[in-house]
């Protein structure tokens, strides 16, 4: 079992045991792509109730991503912060086997609480390119017995190699604003 956890190289698409098209999340199932993390019409960032990751992408190449997360003060616990962003853009799977996510520069946006620096939330415009060295597709039947969800899950590996949270497939279509 260990070795089918390590990080194959040079995955490619067609390696894996489903499409990456589909909204995915983390173990939390708290937070979703899609207009109710960010609502592109009004410009605002939505908090949901626990933090997580979402990522959703399509077959013809875009993706969108929304993070909240928090981020606690061991040297002062009345003054954690808090951080939500959101981004979508195209996305490429090079011939290497990485993952790479281009966003949109004008249209990232990110929240950031820190009540004990500043009185209120800063709020800016905000886009970086992701690599993910590697991805994979693997099929988790333990917990989709358990919890009876998707036996799909995204593993993702950092530009650097270090492995990111599994994401679970929540839907086979991407749930995303309009790019």
């Amino acid at each position: 079992i260990l070795l089918s956890l390590l990080p194959q190289s040079h995955k490619t698409a067609a390696a894996n045991i489903t499409s990456l098209t589909g909204t995915w999340t983390s173990k939390s199932w708290a937070v979703f792509t899609g207009p109710d993390f960010y609502n592109s019409t009004s410009g605002r960032l939505i908090e949901p109730k626990l933090t997580g990751f979402s990522y959703s992408f399509t077959d013809d190449g875009y993706f969108e991503e929304a993070i909240y997360i928090t981020i606690s003060n061991p040297r002062k616990p009345s003054c954690p912060k808090a951080l939500l962003q959101y981004q979508h853009g195209t996305y490429t799977l090079p011939p290497n086997g990485s993952l790479v996510l281009h966003p949109i520069a004008i249209d990232g946006r990110q929240l950031l609480s820190d009540s004990c620096t500043f009185k209120r939330a800063v709020y800016a415009k905000f886009n970086a390119t992701e690599v993910f060295k590697q991805w994979e597709i693997t099929e988790d039947g333990y917990r989709a017995e358990l919890e009876q969800i998707s036996p799909y899950r995204l593993n993702l590996w950092r530009w650097d190699g270090a492995p990111a949270n599994p994401l679970y497939r929540v839907d086979s279509k991407p749930r995303m604003n309009p790019t």
